[in-house]
């Protein structure tokens, strides 16, 4: 019986100063790991050299291959693109920044073998990132997974190994606003996670800004859980209760001939109802977004380069 292959997908976007150090460890990676036959490389939309690097690096390497979109469709697309064009019986996710280290892969591999089909890299440290990233981190996962309506592992980021059977059901799926570490953990089959210690960024500067983690922690929440909207629900019943209450005891002091000063409290109750029904109309207002997205059916993703489909005369 054949021994069965391995792949790893890394999505790249601005990792010039990264790629030599990847490359480096990626290549002592395979010559320890006989199963790996192939890794992907899905650049997206990079601006700096990290294509023209690339480019030169899966020339030299047999079984590397270089995707490239045509625009920056955003990190999710990347890992997806990525998996739709693998051919091995197991794919590992990683970044290119190095924190996700390649070294925890032939444990990933040995759990693989194990019979486990999804094998999940649980981060059990975080060096090199602030007290604030850290915190907000922790308060999400947890979150997450209290809201979520199915059980998404704390914790685990999107650097995971997932077998053929995992792949082909994510390839099937066609939501536009993927959350891949939710789909995974939605897929099921046997899953187990592995604890590791998340390496500090060693070169440049992270490309994932405040405003696209607060965008995939939206995605995260409004794809996999409906707990927003009924919390929306239970906040207009509370505020119809305390609204009530507040007419009855003005009513009463009205009628005790008590004066009852109007303007400081006209306008609490009046600012307070209105950040209700926009905070409400925010909530509502992104699954009506998701569902507009997901309703018009464009392509995830652009790839304008493959360097499997290129000429070689050209």
């Amino acid at each position: 019986m054949a021994e069965k292959t391995l792949g790893i997908v890394i999505p790249v976007h601005n990792e010039q100063e990264m790629l030599p150090r990847l490359t480096e460890r990626l290549i002592s990676l395979r010559a320890a790991l006989p199963q790996l036959v192939e890794v992907i490389f899905v650049d997206d939309g990079s601006k700096d050299t990290s294509f023209a690097q690339l480019r030169k690096v899966v020339e030299t390497q047999p079984g590397w291959r270089l995707l490239s979109f045509s625009r920056n469709f955003g990190q999710q697309a990347a890992m997806l693109a990525g998996i739709q064009q693998s051919t091995t019986d197991a794919v590992v996710i990683m970044d290119a920044d190095l924190q996700d280290p390649p070294e925890v892969i032939p444990e990933m591999v040995a759990l693989w073998q194990q019979g486990w089909e999804v094998v999940y890299g649980v981060r059990r440290s975080r060096d090199g990132e602030n007290w604030l990233k850290k915190l907000t981190a922790k308060l999400f996962y947890r979150l997450l997974a209290r809201m979520s309506d199915i059980e998404i592992p704390v914790d685990a980021g999107d650097f995971r190994l997932m077998d053929r059977k995992v792949v082909s059901v994510l390839c099937q799926l066609g939501e536009q606003r993927a959350y891949l570490r939710g789909l995974s953990a939605w897929a099921g089959f046997r899953q187990t996670g592995l604890e590791f210690d998340r390496a500090p960024r060693a070169e440049g500067a992270t490309n994932y800004n405040l405003s696209r983690m607060i965008g995939l922690s939206i995605d995260a929440l409004v794809g996999f859980s409906s707990a927003p909207l009924r919390f929306v629900t239970r906040l207009g019943i509370f505020t119809v209760i305390v609204s009530s209450l507040y007419c009855v005891v003005v009513l009463i002091l009205w009628l005790a001939g008590i004066n009852v000063p109007g303007w400081t409290s006209m306008m609490l109750v009046i600012l307070f109802l209105g950040s209700v029904q926009l905070i409400s109309l925010g909530v509502i207002g992104e699954y009506v977004a998701t569902l507009l997205v997901e309703a018009k059916g464009r392509p995830r993703f652009v790839i304008a380069y493959d360097s499997a489909r290129v000429d070689p005369a050209k």
